[in-house]
């Protein structure tokens, strides 16, 4: 086996499965909403499992699939979900989409459009 195979199957290793994406709803949530559903976020709390942080018409939500629901204490931290909503927000033109956290395969930030709920 040559060195670049064993440099791509050593690097392979390290690739994260979830494939980010700028798709949701036909609807595009308001940027007021998500920015107060951002600021919701306490950075120096850790998360896991599935965290909503969803404002009015703004979906926001981390998952890890480790639990059911939102669990404090473990897991990733509440600056590094920040900071994947802020680059949904900034790189999707339409506001919405889903971005891997990398803190496993499957874990993801979804911003999105939702019927405001009282």
């Amino acid at each position: 086996m040559n060195v670049l195979a064993l440099l791509v199957a050593f690097f392979s290793a390290f690739v994260v499965a979830y494939h980010d994406n700028c798709k949701g709803s036909s609807y595009n949530p308001p940027l007021m909403d998500c920015w107060t559903g951002y600021q919701s976020i306490d950075e120096e709390q850790m998360y896991a499992g599935k965290c909503d942080f969803s404002f009015n018409e703004c979906y926001i939500v981390y998952t890890d699939e480790s639990h059911d629901d939102c669990v404090s204490g473990i897991g990733i931290s509440g600056k590094a979900i920040k900071a994947t909503v802020y680059d949904i927000l900034d790189t999707c033109y339409e506001r919405k989409g889903s971005f891997g956290t990398y803190d496993c395969d499957d874990c993801h930030v979804t911003v999105n459009y939702r019927t405001h709920i009282d």
